[in-house]
């Protein structure tokens, strides 16, 4: 007696493929070196100090990577059940896609709550001075440099 498979094993390789994908979002590059400073940072540093905040230097937290994705979580599960509808066939899942998908709208999500002007807001002081500066007036955007560094990869 034989017994058909259909498509059982590909199906598990597909899932395999599934469970080893990790979507990385981060900040690449240098920062460009503001006047006076005597190094450039990274760009991934000059997040976690935004996000995290550093009191000592008076940098308050503002968690935009957390407040972002945390408050799109029902939306990047509808998005994640939508991409493995979308990139599945009898060869399985396209990883690649699916991962691109999510890092995507991930790195949109943290961008456009950085643009949210979140709290706490700049001193009016300062607020005119960055405008003055010929800078942006949103809490997190100075040249953009920093916004735009916030990319995504894809591993499996």
């Amino acid at each position: 007696m034989k017994i058909k498979d259909n498509g059982w094993k590909d199906h598990y390789k597909a899932l395999r493929q599934l469970s080893s994908m990790k979507v990385q979002i981060g900040a690449v590059g240098e920062h460009d070196k503001e006047p006076g400073q005597k190094k450039s940072i990274s760009n991934a540093a000059l997040v976690r100090i935004h996000n995290n905040g550093v009191p000592s230097a008076g940098i308050p937290a503002t968690f935009f990577v957390n407040k972002g994705l945390s408050e799109n979580v029902k939306y990047l599960s509808d998005l994640t059940k939508k991409l493995l509808n979308k990139h599945h066939s009898k060869k399985g899942f396209d990883v690649q896609k699916i991962g691109d998908g999510l890092g995507v709208a991930m790195v949109k999500i943290i961008r456009a709550t950085m643009m949210s002007n979140l709290a706490p807001v700049l001193s009016p002081k300062y607020l005119a001075k960055k405008v003055k500066d010929g800078y942006s007036n949103l809490r997190l955007i100075k040249t953009g440099q920093l916004k735009n560094s916030i990319t995504h990869g894809v591993k499996s």
